[in-house]
Protein backbone atom coordinates (compact mmCIF):
# COMPACT_ATOMS: atom_id res chain seq x y z
CA UNK A 1 0.00 0.00 0.00
CA UNK A 2 2.76 2.61 1.05
CA UNK A 3 4.61 1.72 -2.53
CA UNK A 4 1.49 2.20 -4.25
CA UNK A 5 1.00 5.93 -2.53
CA UNK A 6 4.46 6.74 -2.83
CA UNK A 7 4.30 5.81 -6.83
CA UNK A 8 1.31 7.79 -7.34
CA UNK A 9 2.27 11.01 -5.84
CA UNK A 10 5.87 10.57 -7.71
CA UNK A 11 3.76 10.31 -11.31
CA UNK A 12 1.01 13.15 -10.31
CA UNK A 13 4.39 15.59 -9.26
CA UNK A 14 6.21 14.32 -12.82
CA UNK A 15 3.63 15.78 -14.38
CA UNK A 16 2.44 18.59 -12.75
CA UNK A 17 6.29 19.47 -12.50
CA UNK A 18 6.26 18.58 -16.89
CA UNK A 19 3.60 21.17 -17.66
CA UNK A 20 5.59 24.05 -14.69
CA UNK A 21 8.77 23.16 -17.46
CA UNK A 22 6.80 23.76 -20.31
CA UNK A 23 5.05 26.87 -18.94
CA UNK A 24 7.92 28.56 -18.45
CA UNK A 25 9.77 27.98 -21.88
CA UNK A 26 10.13 31.70 -23.07
CA UNK A 27 9.85 30.33 -26.60
CA UNK A 28 6.96 28.36 -27.95
CA UNK A 29 4.51 28.26 -30.83
CA UNK A 30 1.68 27.39 -29.42
CA UNK A 31 1.76 29.23 -25.93
CA UNK A 32 -0.70 31.86 -25.89
CA UNK A 33 0.80 33.93 -23.36
CA UNK A 34 4.42 34.24 -21.95
CA UNK A 35 5.89 36.73 -19.97
CA UNK A 36 9.86 36.45 -18.65
CA UNK A 37 10.26 40.25 -18.80
CA UNK A 38 12.85 40.61 -21.02
CA UNK A 39 11.47 42.58 -23.27
CA UNK A 40 11.03 46.60 -22.93
CA UNK A 41 7.29 47.33 -22.63
CA UNK A 42 6.66 43.99 -21.36
CA UNK A 43 4.76 45.12 -18.14
CA UNK A 44 2.51 47.07 -19.93
CA UNK A 45 0.18 43.37 -20.72
CA UNK A 46 -0.96 44.05 -17.53
CA UNK A 47 -3.34 46.26 -16.57
CA UNK A 48 -3.59 48.42 -12.89
CA UNK A 49 -6.66 49.83 -11.17
CA UNK A 50 -6.17 53.10 -10.43
CA UNK A 51 -5.98 54.66 -6.72
CA UNK A 52 -9.57 54.93 -5.38
CA UNK A 53 -11.20 52.89 -8.62
CA UNK A 54 -13.15 51.00 -9.55
CA UNK A 55 -13.77 48.37 -12.06
CA UNK A 56 -13.50 49.78 -15.51
CA UNK A 57 -10.56 51.82 -14.07
CA UNK A 58 -7.51 50.07 -15.58
CA UNK A 59 -4.84 51.50 -17.24
CA UNK A 60 -1.71 49.41 -18.93
CA UNK A 61 1.47 49.14 -17.31
CA UNK A 62 -0.14 50.86 -14.02
CA UNK A 63 1.26 49.78 -10.45
CA UNK A 64 3.87 47.41 -12.15
CA UNK A 65 7.52 48.11 -12.81
CA UNK A 66 9.80 45.66 -14.80
CA UNK A 67 13.04 45.78 -13.08
CA UNK A 68 16.94 44.32 -13.42
CA UNK A 69 17.96 41.14 -11.88
CA UNK A 70 19.22 42.07 -8.74
CA UNK A 71 17.35 44.80 -7.99
CA UNK A 72 16.55 45.13 -4.74
CA UNK A 73 18.55 42.38 -3.74
CA UNK A 74 16.74 39.80 -6.02
CA UNK A 75 17.58 37.68 -8.32
CA UNK A 76 15.09 36.84 -11.71
CA UNK A 77 13.06 33.79 -11.07
CA UNK A 78 14.85 33.49 -15.19
CA UNK A 79 16.67 35.87 -17.58
CA UNK A 80 17.90 39.13 -16.98
CA UNK A 81 14.34 41.04 -15.47
CA UNK A 82 11.48 40.58 -13.72
CA UNK A 83 8.56 42.96 -12.36
CA UNK A 84 7.20 44.24 -9.02
CA UNK A 85 3.81 43.95 -8.87
CA UNK A 86 2.84 47.34 -6.52
CA UNK A 87 -0.73 47.97 -4.57
CA UNK A 88 -2.99 50.50 -4.94
CA UNK A 89 -3.32 51.94 -1.05
CA UNK A 90 -7.03 52.04 -1.79
CA UNK A 91 -10.02 49.45 -1.15
CA UNK A 92 -10.44 46.49 -2.79
CA UNK A 93 -14.34 47.23 -5.35
CA UNK A 94 -16.64 44.27 -5.90
CA UNK A 95 -18.42 43.88 -8.84
CA UNK A 96 -21.43 46.14 -8.82
CA UNK A 97 -23.41 47.87 -9.81
CA UNK A 98 -22.51 49.87 -7.81
CA UNK A 99 -19.45 48.72 -7.13
CA UNK A 100 -18.85 47.97 -3.19
CA UNK A 101 -15.43 48.70 -1.51
CA UNK A 102 -14.25 46.31 0.62
CA UNK A 103 -11.78 48.15 3.30
CA UNK A 104 -8.42 47.56 4.29
CA UNK A 105 -7.49 45.62 1.12
CA UNK A 106 -5.97 47.02 -2.48
CA UNK A 107 -5.64 45.71 -5.40
CA UNK A 108 -2.67 45.45 -8.25
CA UNK A 109 -2.74 44.33 -11.68
CA UNK A 110 -3.95 41.62 -13.90
CA UNK A 111 -3.44 40.66 -17.12
CA UNK A 112 -5.73 38.97 -20.10
CA UNK A 113 -2.87 35.85 -21.52
CA UNK A 114 -2.55 36.58 -24.95
CA UNK A 115 0.46 36.62 -27.12
CA UNK A 116 -0.23 40.14 -28.77
CA UNK A 117 -0.19 42.42 -26.00
CA UNK A 118 -3.38 43.69 -26.22
CA UNK A 119 -6.06 42.21 -23.84
CA UNK A 120 -8.85 40.07 -24.49
CA UNK A 121 -7.74 39.41 -28.04
CA UNK A 122 -6.94 36.03 -28.42
CA UNK A 123 -9.32 32.86 -27.64
CA UNK A 124 -7.36 30.67 -24.21
CA UNK A 125 -7.01 27.15 -25.25
CA UNK A 126 -9.64 24.47 -24.83
CA UNK A 127 -9.95 21.93 -22.49
CA UNK A 128 -6.36 21.03 -20.37
CA UNK A 129 -4.22 23.96 -19.67
CA UNK A 130 -2.52 25.73 -17.20
CA UNK A 131 -1.82 29.19 -15.82
CA UNK A 132 1.74 29.95 -13.91
CA UNK A 133 3.69 32.52 -12.46
CA UNK A 134 6.73 33.21 -10.26
CA UNK A 135 6.34 35.13 -6.86
CA UNK A 136 9.41 35.88 -4.74
CA UNK A 137 8.47 34.58 -0.97
CA UNK A 138 10.32 36.53 1.07
CA UNK A 139 11.30 35.86 5.11
CA UNK A 140 14.04 37.19 5.70
CA UNK A 141 13.46 40.32 7.99
CA UNK A 142 14.58 44.04 7.51
CA UNK A 143 14.84 43.31 3.50
CA UNK A 144 12.51 45.13 0.73
CA UNK A 145 9.19 43.17 0.25
CA UNK A 146 9.55 41.14 3.99
CA UNK A 147 6.67 38.84 4.14
CA UNK A 148 5.59 39.53 7.94
CA UNK A 149 2.40 39.13 9.59
CA UNK A 150 0.23 41.74 8.26
CA UNK A 151 -2.56 43.83 10.14
CA UNK A 152 -4.78 41.07 9.97
CA UNK A 153 -2.81 37.81 10.18
CA UNK A 154 -6.05 35.99 10.70
CA UNK A 155 -7.19 36.52 6.96
CA UNK A 156 -5.04 36.20 3.92
CA UNK A 157 -2.38 38.75 3.70
CA UNK A 158 -2.58 38.42 -0.50
CA UNK A 159 -4.66 36.78 -3.26
CA UNK A 160 -3.82 35.60 -6.55
CA UNK A 161 -7.11 34.84 -8.30
CA UNK A 162 -7.93 33.32 -12.19
CA UNK A 163 -11.24 33.81 -14.06
CA UNK A 164 -11.38 32.72 -17.58
CA UNK A 165 -14.93 34.01 -19.03
CA UNK A 166 -17.14 32.76 -22.43
CA UNK A 167 -18.27 36.52 -23.34
CA UNK A 168 -16.56 39.60 -22.15
CA UNK A 169 -14.40 41.20 -25.23
CA UNK A 170 -13.76 44.68 -23.18
CA UNK A 171 -10.46 44.60 -21.66
CA UNK A 172 -11.84 47.21 -18.70
CA UNK A 173 -14.69 45.16 -18.00
CA UNK A 174 -15.44 42.53 -14.79
CA UNK A 175 -14.56 39.23 -16.40
CA UNK A 176 -17.64 36.67 -15.49
CA UNK A 177 -18.45 37.47 -11.90
CA UNK A 178 -16.03 36.98 -8.50
CA UNK A 179 -17.99 34.70 -7.64
CA UNK A 180 -16.35 32.01 -10.29
CA UNK A 181 -12.74 33.02 -9.39
CA UNK A 182 -10.33 30.43 -8.58
CA UNK A 183 -7.40 31.59 -6.22
CA UNK A 184 -4.66 31.02 -4.02
CA UNK A 185 -5.07 32.77 -0.31
CA UNK A 186 -1.44 33.16 1.25
CA UNK A 187 -1.39 34.02 4.32
CA UNK A 188 1.39 34.29 6.98
CA UNK A 189 0.07 33.68 11.08
CA UNK A 190 3.62 34.01 11.99
CA UNK A 191 6.59 35.86 10.97
CA UNK A 192 8.87 33.54 8.83
CA UNK A 193 6.06 30.95 7.64
CA UNK A 194 3.58 31.66 4.49
CA UNK A 195 0.52 29.30 4.24
CA UNK A 196 -1.06 28.93 0.95
CA UNK A 197 -4.67 27.83 -0.01
CA UNK A 198 -6.46 26.90 -2.79
CA UNK A 199 -10.27 28.09 -3.42
CA UNK A 200 -12.74 27.47 -5.80
CA UNK A 201 -16.82 27.90 -5.49
CA UNK A 202 -16.97 24.13 -4.31
CA UNK A 203 -14.61 23.89 -1.44
CA UNK A 204 -11.10 24.62 -0.56
CA UNK A 205 -8.21 23.08 1.00
CA UNK A 206 -4.51 23.67 1.91
CA UNK A 207 -1.67 23.80 -0.65
CA UNK A 208 1.33 23.99 0.98
CA UNK A 209 3.56 25.41 3.57
CA UNK A 210 6.73 27.93 2.76
CA UNK A 211 9.42 28.08 5.26
CA UNK A 212 11.92 29.49 2.87
CA UNK A 213 13.04 32.18 0.92
CA UNK A 214 13.04 31.97 -2.55
CA UNK A 215 10.95 31.61 -5.85
CA UNK A 216 7.70 29.57 -6.23
CA UNK A 217 5.85 29.20 -8.99
CA UNK A 218 2.10 29.22 -8.59
CA UNK A 219 0.02 27.01 -10.65
CA UNK A 220 -3.67 26.55 -11.91
CA UNK A 221 -4.46 23.56 -14.14
CA UNK A 222 -7.39 23.98 -16.06
CA UNK A 223 -9.44 21.17 -17.08
CA UNK A 224 -13.11 20.16 -17.87
CA UNK A 225 -14.99 18.62 -15.35
CA UNK A 226 -17.23 15.75 -15.87
CA UNK A 227 -20.15 17.63 -14.24
CA UNK A 228 -20.19 20.49 -17.25
CA UNK A 229 -18.53 22.85 -14.79
CA UNK A 230 -14.48 23.78 -14.51
CA UNK A 231 -12.17 21.64 -12.95
CA UNK A 232 -9.09 23.44 -11.03
CA UNK A 233 -6.05 22.14 -9.41
CA UNK A 234 -4.19 24.34 -7.54
CA UNK A 235 -0.58 23.89 -6.75
CA UNK A 236 3.03 25.18 -5.63
CA UNK A 237 5.96 24.47 -6.91
CA UNK A 238 9.64 25.35 -5.92
CA UNK A 239 12.78 26.71 -7.57
CA UNK A 240 13.58 23.22 -8.81
CA UNK A 241 10.21 22.29 -9.89
CA UNK A 242 9.27 20.20 -7.23
CA UNK A 243 5.63 20.28 -5.68
CA UNK A 244 5.57 21.19 -2.75
CA UNK A 245 1.53 20.31 -2.77
CA UNK A 246 -1.74 20.59 -4.49
CA UNK A 247 -5.89 20.85 -4.20
CA UNK A 248 -8.21 20.29 -6.38
CA UNK A 249 -11.62 22.23 -6.76
CA UNK A 250 -14.56 22.90 -9.18
CA UNK A 251 -16.46 25.88 -9.84
CA UNK A 252 -20.15 26.20 -9.37
CA UNK A 253 -20.83 28.28 -12.15
CA UNK A 254 -17.82 28.26 -14.93
CA UNK A 255 -18.67 26.39 -17.17
CA UNK A 256 -16.55 23.86 -19.43
CA UNK A 257 -17.12 26.21 -22.37
CA UNK A 258 -15.64 29.36 -20.81
CA UNK A 259 -12.34 27.39 -21.55
CA UNK A 260 -12.02 28.59 -25.25
CA UNK A 261 -13.42 32.06 -24.34
CA UNK A 262 -11.57 35.40 -25.42
CA UNK A 263 -12.42 37.43 -22.08
CA UNK A 264 -9.60 36.53 -19.52
CA UNK A 265 -8.77 38.80 -16.49
CA UNK A 266 -6.17 36.33 -15.13
CA UNK A 267 -3.74 36.64 -12.30
CA UNK A 268 -5.91 39.12 -10.42
CA UNK A 269 -3.26 40.20 -7.28
CA UNK A 270 -4.85 41.97 -3.79
CA UNK A 271 -4.04 42.09 -0.97
CA UNK A 272 -4.03 43.56 2.61
CA UNK A 273 -2.85 47.08 2.59
CA UNK A 274 0.70 47.83 3.84
CA UNK A 275 1.52 43.82 3.23
CA UNK A 276 5.35 43.37 2.04
CA UNK A 277 5.86 46.52 1.95
CA UNK A 278 2.80 46.85 -0.95
CA UNK A 279 5.38 45.46 -3.24
CA UNK A 280 5.85 41.97 -4.58
CA UNK A 281 8.25 40.31 -6.81
CA UNK A 282 6.71 38.03 -9.79
CA UNK A 283 8.33 36.77 -13.00
CA UNK A 284 7.89 34.07 -15.87
CA UNK A 285 3.87 34.21 -16.04
CA UNK A 286 2.87 32.07 -18.74
CA UNK A 287 -0.40 30.31 -19.84
CA UNK A 288 0.74 26.44 -21.35
CA UNK A 289 -2.19 25.11 -23.41
CA UNK A 290 -2.60 20.78 -23.37
CA UNK A 291 0.21 19.13 -21.90
CA UNK A 292 3.53 18.55 -24.09
CA UNK A 293 5.06 15.51 -24.84
CA UNK A 294 6.84 15.67 -21.16
CA UNK A 295 3.70 16.34 -19.31
CA UNK A 296 1.85 13.21 -21.34
CA UNK A 297 4.35 10.95 -19.52
CA UNK A 298 3.88 12.08 -16.54
CA UNK A 299 -0.05 12.23 -17.49
CA UNK A 300 0.18 8.28 -18.79
CA UNK A 301 2.34 7.07 -15.84
CA UNK A 302 0.08 8.30 -13.55
CA UNK A 303 -3.46 6.83 -15.52
CA UNK A 304 -1.88 4.05 -15.65
CA UNK A 305 -0.87 3.59 -12.13
CA UNK A 306 -4.61 4.81 -11.39
CA UNK A 307 -6.11 1.86 -13.63
CA UNK A 308 -4.00 -0.66 -11.86
CA UNK A 309 -5.47 0.57 -8.35
CA UNK A 310 -9.02 0.44 -10.01
CA UNK A 311 -8.24 -3.42 -10.86
CA UNK A 312 -6.33 -4.37 -7.53
CA UNK A 313 -9.42 -2.78 -5.80
CA UNK A 314 -12.10 -4.97 -8.21
CA UNK A 315 -10.32 -7.59 -7.37
CA UNK A 316 -10.68 -7.62 -3.47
Amino acid sequence: MFTKKKSLVLASSCALAAGVLLANQSVRADIPYSNGFETPGSQNDFYGITAGGGYGSYVKGNNITRVASGTYGINASSGNYYAVVHNVDANYYEPGPPPVPTSSYGQAVYTAYNSSGGADQNPAPNGFFTESTAVYVNLTPSTYGYWAPPTNPNVPAFYIDSTPAGTVSDPNAVPVDFNDEINFRISVPTAGTVSVGGYGASGSGHVASITQTGWYTFLMTFATGSSGYVQNTLSVLNSSNAVLGSVTVQSNNMLNSYLGGTGYGDWFTIWQNGFAGDNIAIDDVATTPEPGPLALLGLGALALLLRKRKKATSAL
